[in-house]
């Protein structure tokens, strides 16, 4: 027997429990755009935000799993590229992590995230982002 997936609140399903309505997409919002921690993200960063929303259901934040070299391919970067993006999202509080991932020859789990924008396990959107600064140095670097 099949398990029905979750359905988020006001979602509309069909009768085989399929989705109804708009396309999956991922919304990013002018607030967040304008802030000072996204305006100071690098293009890889704001890419690999970008595809951590797309991994983002509605349902399963805080499961949001992401391998660095999963990313790095989503991306057409080097690994080393896509884990610096991930420290970039992570310092500037963007995502932080759930469960560290695992990489060894009995279990290859990738890093789950947290995406500060949303609520997740049943608490409010902490959105660390909007606290960011910059520091003077990072100023001086960016003219």
């Amino acid at each position: 027997m099949a398990r029905m997936p979750k359905k988020r609140p006001g979602q509309k399903v069909d009768k085989k429990g399929r989705s109804v309505g708009e396309p999956k997409h991922v919304r990013l919002y002018e607030w967040m755009l304008a802030s000072q921690a996204y305006q100071s993200l690098s293009v890889t960063a704001r890419a690999a935000l970008v595809e951590l929303n797309r991994v983002h259901n509605g349902v399963n934040n805080g499961e949001v799993a992401m391998a660095v070299r999963s990313l790095a391919s989503r991306l057409g970067v080097h690994k080393t590229t896509a884990n610096r993006a991930l420290w970039e999202l992570q310092e500037k509080g963007f995502i932080k992590v759930a469960q560290p991932g695992s990489f060894d020859w009995k279990q290859n789990m990738a890093t789950t995230y947290i995406l500060t924008q949303y609520a997740a396990n049943d608490l409010p959107a902490t959105k660390d982002f909007m606290h960011w600064k910059s520091s003077p140095e990072e100023k001086s670097r960016s003219h």
